[in-house]
């Protein structure tokens, strides 16, 4: 609206112009001349010069190259993400089953000792993770808290399963003694036995109190992606979401 304003407004001022001059020649070739100025303006603004090009040729291949340095980390980061998530439901498997009496004590303890082996493993693979160096400063920055807030909580995970198996693990009974202090094959309960009547009570106590807190890092990724994307494809994004939000 406002380019059409200035359109009309010019036809209006070339007409009166028109009506006054006596020489319309003149006025003819005024009017050739600022056409032609125009366009040049126009193709100016709307074509950039070889310099712009080759600037904007350099920051595209310096998106892709990034792209392609990420996309490679992000791939085996999510992989690393799914394992961490797979590990959390198998951990309140077995909290559920013993819960539930549909597993003993012992089979508790030792899926959870297997859990913790595996819980390890991944916190190892995790740690070495680091962010590539050849991301540049900004994108290396936001790939970097994301990486310490992961690893963060997969020590806290590994932390809440340790301290569970640590509890759930059985307690040996104490044989029982003849007159002469010679152990016999009948066993006694072990004093500690009453504790872990409520097993199941307590391990959801630990899982409550040590449990890691949620992993969040979109605000890190949303970043990312915007830092990553091209200009173009930025542009063609944008707008579907533009026109959503003025529609809600």
């Amino acid at each position: 609206m406002f380019e059409l304003g200035i359109f009309l407004t010019l036809v209006g001022l070339m007409y009166t112009i028109y009506q006054k001059i006596s020489n319309k020649t003149a006025f003819w070739g005024f009017c050739l001349i600022l056409a032609a100025a125009s366009g040049i303006a126009a193709y100016s603004i709307y074509h950039p010069h070889g310099e712009d090009l080759e600037a904007n040729r350099i920051a595209r291949e310096k998106i892709i190259a990034q792209q392609h340095v990420f996309s490679e980390w992000y791939t085996n980061y999510q992989k690393r993400i799914d394992s961490l998530d797979y590990n959390w439901q198998q951990y309140h498997t077995i909290i559920t089953s013993l819960k539930n009496d549909d597993i003993t004590q012992e089979t508790a303890y030792e899926r959870l000792c297997q859990l913790e082996r595996d819980a390890s493993d991944l916190q190892k693979i995790i740690k070495a993770m680091t962010p590539p160096a050849t991301l540049n400063d900004d994108n290396y920055n936001l790939t970097n808290t994301v990486y310490h807030k992961t690893l963060k909580y997969s020590e806290a995970q590994l932390n809440t399963i340790t301290l569970t198996k640590k509890a759930a693990k059985p307690v040996e009974a104490v044989p029982a003694e003849t007159k002469d202090n010679e152990a016999v094959t009948e066993a006694k309960p072990h004093p500690e036995k009453s504790k872990f009547i409520d097993l199941p009570h307590k391990l959801e106590k630990i899982m409550l109190v040590n449990a890691p807190a949620g992993l969040f890092n979109a605000k890190e990724i949303s970043a990312l992606r915007n830092n990553l994307t091209l200009p173009e494809d930025r542009t063609a994004t944008e707008a579907p979401a533009q026109e959503k939000e003025n529609v809600n």
